[in-house]
């Protein structure tokens, strides 16, 4: 069992189980500092600037409340309409906690990592680049390379596009 710590889901792996459990971090402390910096300082207009930002963005209101759950459901609802061989698979989710399948993450070095990643993408890497880049949120299960973190819409679309070709092309020995 090991924990890991992400600004929008704690994950906790079960290899025993063959399952991963992945939480929401919901950011209330931040969410109340932010609204009472706001206020003390009479910046009224920016309040509700504050909550007009969309969820997918960290620093809105919305961001620091629900983006874990948002996240959590965009895998479940991702892979249960694609079942995309490129995504590990999610089996459930309550919104607040993902049941994903287990998988070791990739290891490899990490430029050699985020260089062929561009290659197979091209610019649609900058689509969500911090996962698209970084190999602890793939790995290499049955032989392919798979994404293990996919719950946020805006890199729906190039793993729709470029998954299976990175899937079937992604050579981990490759250097450079």
């Amino acid at each position: 069992m090991a924990l890991k710590q992400g600004y929008d889901r704690t994950v906790i792996t079960l290899p025993s189980l063959g399952i991963v459990l992945k939480f929401s971090n919901i950011h209330i402390i931040l969410f109340v500092k932010q609204i009472s910096r706001i206020v003390a300082e009479g910046m009224w207009k920016y309040l509700w600037h504050y909550f007009s930002w969309p969820a997918e963005y960290r620093g809105g209101a919305r961001g620091r409340l629900v983006r874990g759950i948002l996240a959590n459901i965009g895998e479940f609802t991702f892979y249960q309409s694609t079942k995309n061989p490129f995504l590990v698979p999610t089996y459930f989710t309550l919104g607040i906690v993902n049941i994903q399948k287990y998988c070791n993450t990739i290891e490899m070095d990490e430029m050699s990592f985020a260089r062929q990643m561009s290659q197979f993408m091209g610019d649609d890497i900058f689509s969500d680049s911090h996962h698209f880049i970084e190999q602890q949120n793939f790995t290499y299960d049955g032989n392919r390379l798979r994404i293990i973190d996919y719950g946020l819409k805006k890199g729906h679309k190039a793993i729709a596009k470029h998954g299976k070709h990175i899937m079937e092309n992604f050579d981990p020995t490759k250097v450079f």
